[in-house]
């Protein structure tokens, strides 16, 4: 199975081990040597039905439980003190994992090869001939439509831009007080992506308001 979104996590459960969590949109999934070496559940057998025809699915070449599956499989060995313990844990553990925030931060950044600083994209999307805009104000595009936020002394992306893959950022360094020392800072890109979003939005803004014939006129 191939994942269009995916997200990689790896949870630590205190004193048993590591989980590794798969994300791709609205479906989660969990690494099934994982969940049976935590558990202390038997690994998944040939004829096995508490899972249904789609088990195994195969992420990479390596098995892994969808979230529900897991837990139902999970649940049939409920006797033992480790499994429900694991439950417990499971239950706890995953909202926050798989709070947006929490996704946020674990989605690799889209590369910034190919992508374009706020400066090259305004001198690019002034060329066309329905956009009129510079540095300055898309800059103030971009934080209205909740693209970017300012953060420490930058522009930072919002989680919503970086789920979409509308904006990235490169790690820069400038010079700082002190010999031979930088600081460095994040430089916000907008992708190919963000650019065809932002081409839409702006030459739908640019567009005049459509005439509304149903006005009364004033002469006959």
């Amino acid at each position: 199975m191939e994942l269009q979104q995916p997200v990689k996590m790896i949870a630590r459960w205190p004193g048993h081990g590591d989980l590794t969590i798969m994300v791709d949109g609205a479906y989660t999934y969990l690494r099934a040597d994982d969940v049976e070496r935590l558990a202390d559940v038997p690994a998944w057998g040939a004829g096995e039905t508490v899972l249904g025809e789609a088990w195994p699915e195969e992420l990479d070449g390596i098995p892994f439980y969808p979230v529900d599956a897991a837990i139902t499989k999970v649940n049939e060995h409920a006797g033992k003190e480790t499994a429900r313990q694991f439950l417990a844990w499971l239950d706890s553990a995953l909202p926050g994992l798989l709070d947006p925030e929490s996704l946020a931060r674990a989605r690799r950044d889209v590369g910034f090869m190919n992508s374009l600083t706020v400066r090259q994209a305004a001198r690019t999307l002034d060329r066309d001939p329905a956009i009129t805009i510079g540095q300055n104000t898309l800059f103030a595009h971009l934080e209205r439509e909740g693209w970017i936020t300012r953060g420490d002394d930058c522009w930072q992306p919002t989680v919503m831009a970086r789920a979409n893959g509308w904006v990235t950022i490169r790690r820069m360094k400038h010079p700082a007080p002190g010999r031979d020392r930088h600081a460095s800072y994040e430089q916000v890109y907008i992708t190919p992506v963000g650019m065809t979003q932002l081409r839409t939005t702006l030459r739908a803004i640019a567009e005049p308001a459509p005439v509304d014939d149903t006005r009364i006129p004033l002469f006959d």
